[in-house]
């Protein structure tokens, strides 16, 4: 889901946009729109703090990341790598798999220990053995400039009820009742989410191969 249409269904849902059809290529000029203007600015930092809450619910999809083996004249010696250093939008360590050329993969960790951010792994042949980190992603901040065609990477059943959060701080002071239940139902729904999730994290097995496909 785009940015602006977030922004655009928090509107929506504080009753700011008075039947007009607008934009996400509108919302720029918007910004310093007396109707419209202190809302799309106040957005910037209410997500921010949504995503803050979204990461500290553990409830985004894990990704993956391959290691680059260590260099031949390192054999021997313990590899270390600073998984915030090479991972852009790395926010913690979930698991480690270890894959084999022979189709057979299975989860870790032996040999291997994580220190805060960083990992340490025994030597390998990156030709026939490798190590791929299952982690958790960060969001990216958002800025009042950030461009509002920007793709979130957010899975859409979660995105879909950003706009009550945002309704929920932002209304307030107008419609603190409205804001209330738009802060409950957007509880409501991570948590059903997080639940979900749950379920399917004891029954479904992530396989990764080390050949392209």
């Amino acid at each position: 889901m785009k940015l602006g249409e977030i922004k655009l269904e928090a509107l929506k849902l504080m009753w700011t946009n008075y039947n007009e059809d607008i934009g996400i290529e509108q919302l720029p000029d918007l910004m310093g729109s007396e109707r419209y203007g202190d809302y799309l600015v106040a957005m910037s930092g209410s997500l921010s703090r949504c995503f803050a809450d979204l990461e500290a619910r553990g409830i985004l999809p894990v990704k993956s990341f391959a290691l680059a083996a260590p260099l031949r004249e390192e054999k021997g010696r313990t590899a270390a790598y600073d998984l915030k250093e090479l991972i852009g939008d790395y926010l913690s360590f979930e698991r480690l798999i270890y894959e084999t050329e022979g189709d057979s993969y299975e989860d870790t960790e032996i040999g291997a220990q994580i220190e805060e951010d960083i990992l340490r792994l025994p030597w390998f042949d990156g030709e026939k053995e490798g190590y791929r980190v299952i982690y958790r992603p960060r969001l990216p901040h958002i800025f009042p400039y950030t461009n509002d065609e920007t793709e979130l990477p957010i899975p859409d059943r979660i995105a879909a009820f950003i706009p009550y959060w945002i309704k929920g701080e932002l209304y307030r002071e107008e419609e603190p009742n409205e804001a209330g239940e738009a802060r409950n139902w957007y509880e409501a729904q991570m948590s059903a989410v997080a639940s979900v999730s749950s379920r399917r994290q004891g029954s479904v097995r992530s396989v990764y191969s080390m050949t392209e496909v």
